[in-house]
């Protein structure tokens, strides 16, 4: 009896394991493949939200998309070295000076030879006329110095001249109200006193041209990067959507000026026509379920993996505020699998039934199948829980 037990437990293990326990990791390989297309793309501003102008993709894959307008200017000055070098024709020492008019709104002249003194009395001469700005307001009733850079030249020969930063006075306003409101300061020391052959650092013209090359290109540039950040993360400017106009360009101390070094700046406005990447998105998924996926190609259903894009020859037209450009799209695109009806058709297949029923998937490229434990591997389990479908590209 106890016998008869025994086997008979073996055989009902036998029998719930061949029916419970198998089980199943099948790995589906779908059907990949690519798709290209190219569209006529018109970004068009002040045309409020642009929900009113539907529909977007005509017959000809011309697509119309909101766009937005922006202007900006934006003021940059960076210093350059001076590379021209000229010969001492005299041994009077000689720098730059700033010169601050403190007194009124009105500009004052002062004549070449006008006299500035150092505190310990060492006095230099205007080399040129100039005529210094009056101060200016701003909008919350600041008042700010007029300024402007000139050259002097010591008024006697000799090395002690060759002194560090300095603040003058103008001896000539001694006296008057004037002497205290206007002022000069030197910010680089004073260089060709004394005897010797030195040589002194002069702005030369390929120095200003160079310099105003590299002013503007970086001006653009960060202008670019100012517009960017106004608009937000999100839009796009296009390659040649930008108008960039320069509103003026200076240099000082001008060119031949002795100097080792020298500032250049740039004042420019920029136009710009952009787009949101959502709106552009939005067309384009609508695009490919209109005229990709919806096109019989394949008798089975697919969906985009990815889409590649790429704007080519962007334009713009700054009176209409338009920007038109052609968009290339590198498609890929995936066999769709009813998983649910797969697993229920594999219920208890074997390997040979198997490939018989692939022939009913032509979306599918490979199916791989691990069945645990091994010795039931000849067949698919009976029981839907039991087999774990994995899609696979």
């Amino acid at each position: 009896m106890i016998l008869f037990l025994l086997v008979a437990s073996l055989l009902l293990a036998g029998v719930l394991g061949y029916l419970f326990l198998p089980k199943a990791d099948v790995q589906v390989y779908v059907k990949k493949f690519q798709e290209s297309a190219k569209l006529n793309v018109k970004a068009i501003a002040n045309q409020g939200n642009g929900e009113n102008n539907v529909p977007r993709v005509d017959d000809n894959d011309n697509l119309t998309i909101p766009a937005k307008f922006i202007n900006e200017e934006d003021t940059l000055s960076l210093t350059f070295q001076a590379t021209g070098e000229k010969a001492l024709s005299s041994k009077k020492a000689r720098g730059r000076i700033t010169i601050y008019n403190k007194y009124s709104e009105s500009s004052q002249i002062l004549v070449a030879t006008t006299r500035f003194l150092t505190e310990d009395g060492k006095l230099y001469r205007l080399t040129k006329t100039v005529t210094v700005p009056g101060m200016t307001v701003d909008e919350q009733g600041n008042k700010k110095a007029g300024e402007i850079q000139a050259e002097v030249v010591a008024d006697s020969a000799g090395e002690e001249y060759n002194i560090g930063p300095s603040k003058f006075t103008i001896p000539g306003f001694k006296g008057g109200p004037k002497y205290d409101k206007f002022y000069a300061q030197s910010f680089q020391p004073m260089h060709g006193g004394g005897e010797g052959n030195d040589k002194l650092k002069t702005i030369t013209k390929e120095d200003i041209t160079k310099a105003k090359q590299e002013t503007i290109k970086k001006a653009k540039e960060q202008l670019l990067e100012k517009m960017k950040k106004e608009i937000g993360e999100g839009s796009v400017i296009p390659d040649n959507a930008v108008k960039f106009e320069i509103l003026d360009t200076a240099g000082f101390p001008e060119e031949g000026a002795v100097s080792d070094n020298f500032e250049y700046q740039v004042k420019l406005k920029g136009e710009a026509i952009y787009f949101k990447q959502d709106d552009l998105n939005k067309e384009i998924d609508q695009y490919l379920k209109n005229k990709i996926l919806s096109q019989e190609k394949t008798s089975y259903p697919v969906e985009v993996v990815s889409v590649d894009k790429k704007i080519e020859n962007p334009e713009v037209d700054f009176d209409s505020k338009t920007l038109t450009f052609s968009l290339s799209l590198n498609i890929t695109i995936k066999a769709k699998v009813d998983t649910d009806k797969l697993k229920s058709e594999l219920l208890n297949k074997n390997q040979q039934q198997i490939n018989q029923l692939m022939n009913k998937y032509p979306e599918i490229q490979k199916l791989e199948a691990t069945i645990t434990p091994t010795v039931l591997a000849g067949k698919m389990p009976r029981y839907a829980k039991r087999i774990f479908i994995e899609i696979k590209e």
